[in-house]
């Protein structure tokens, strides 16, 4: 057993984030780490919800559960404004660093689009043979969603998210950054001393313009699953960087206040949450809609800000454990959907159980771990090798090999153990 416990310790250590050359920052990480979470807690619920209501169509004893779960656009937003942060930072603390578009943009090419890829094509042979995850009700074709997917324009194209891995509309966002970027923070270092100011005033006016918009207008996936609403998350996270070039320093000086500044953050944010789930993120009345943008930006800088520079909040976001889930993110990320999806369909609907709250119970207690252990896997088999240029191998044949002696041997000595105790008096209360 011991040897077991040896290998599992050494699983964050030996699968962290590969160096490339760039100071590492552990706390942006266990950001991460917390914006995946809410999506996966987001979408688990919802299928423990459903499940549910297959055995108690009009009871509604898991209804209650969705009203408690913080919608997943709340994570989203953390995404994009630590995507806004990470990719801003170098650019502003060396300001005579070139913007090189085309390196840029094979970077995150190089970095990104083969796991994207790799996943897509996995996650589509259920649907392509009518097996998971295809709903009927769709007027395209698997082929016609494939092809929008694999070029990042799915939701701009056919008003919907994706087919085979529906959060895949928040990536198609994150790449429509990626080729405004270079153009975005090369104006951004000419606004002088005063642009955190004067970006905080424009973006107050669009947030405030976008509220009106779909107020006017209504859902238009068009717009939902496009940059032109999510664009304030994005600006806010270089606007962060700034703030951190500028006051790093000074916030490590009061750690005490940055880690006060993370319980509000984090209260914040599960409102924030809450809030996004009583409007299904879609709020219609123009200023309830830009509230809530504000309200999701506010808390996520400062959980942020008391992540980044606070003495216990640094500690925590920098446990290994939860900066090896935010390292691996993105592959949770592409595979939890559909992983949810096959297993509530192959598993756990054929499950014999009369009790909605039992059968929630145990749809958690198989979902969360599962999706966590295939992002692991896909993590390290997929994503890791093209994370950086010094990306480390896939594990060895001998670490596998010492892995399974260690469980093998941990099996043999607990038979052991329980035929030598068949045979001992039974100590149990009551015997």
């Amino acid at each position: 057993m011991s040897r077991i416990m040896g290998v599992i310790e050494a699983i964050p250590a030996l699968y962290k984030r590969p160096k490339d050359g760039m100071a590492y920052n552990p706390q942006i990480d266990g950001l991460r780490c917390l914006a995946i979470l809410s999506v996966l807690v987001w979408h688990g619920g919802l299928r423990i919800v459903r499940h549910g209501e297959l055995l108690d169509p009009g009871g509604g004893r898991l209804e209650g559960l969705y009203a408690v779960l913080p919608h997943g656009e709340i994570g989203v937003v953390l995404f994009f404004m630590i995507s806004g942060l990470i990719i801003a930072r170098p650019f502003l603390g060396d300001p005579s660093r070139p913007v090189a578009p085309g390196k840029f943009y094979y970077r995150r090419f190089h970095r990104l689009y083969p796991p994207y890829l790799i996943a897509l094509g996995l996650c589509s042979i259920p649907v392509f043979l009518d097996v998971l995850h295809h709903n009927h009700t769709w007027r395209i074709t698997p082929t016609e969603s494939f092809l929008a997917s694999m070029a990042y324009v799915h939701g701009v194209v056919w008003n919907a998210p994706s087919m085979f891995i529906p959060p895949l509309w928040s990536l198609e966002v994150e790449v429509q950054f990626y080729l405004l970027f270079p153009m975005l923070i090369v104006i951004y270092r000419k606004m002088g001393a005063s642009r955190i100011a004067s970006t905080l005033a424009v973006l107050a006016l669009y947030v405030v313009t976008l509220g009106y918009i779909h107020g006017l207008y209504g859902f238009d996936g068009r717009f939902r699953f496009g940059l032109v609403t999510h664009l304030p998350y994005f600006i806010m996270g270089i606007i962060v960087a700034d703030l951190a070039e500028r006051h790093g320093a000074a916030a490590r000086r009061r750690a005490g206040e940055c880690d006060l500044l993370l319980c509000a953050g984090l209260v914040l944010f599960l409102l924030a949450g809450l809030a996004l789930t009583r409007v299904n993120a879609e709020a219609r009345p123009p200023v309830l809609y830009s509230a809530l943008q504000a309200l999701s930006m506010l808390s996520c800088l400062c959980v942020m800000v008391g992540a980044m520079y606070g003495r216990r909040g640094g500690a925590l976001f920098g446990n290994a454990w939860i900066c090896l889930t935010g390292t691996m993110c993105y592959s949770i990320y592409l595979v939890h959907v559909p992983l949810m999806e096959a297993i509530e369909t192959v598993v756990l609907h054929r499950l014999p159980a009369t009790s909605p709250v039992l059968l929630g119970m145990t749809d958690a207690a198989v979902l969360l771990p599962s999706v966590w252990l295939a992002g692991l896997g896909f993590y390290i088999f997929v994503e890791r090798p093209f994370m950086n240029r010094q990306a480390r191998p896939v594990p060895s044949a001998s670490l596998v090999t010492e892995a399974a002696l260690a469980a093998g041997t941990a099996l043999t000595d607990g038979a052991q153990a329980v035929v030598g105790s068949a045979t001992q008096p039974s100590s149990a209360p009551g015997s």
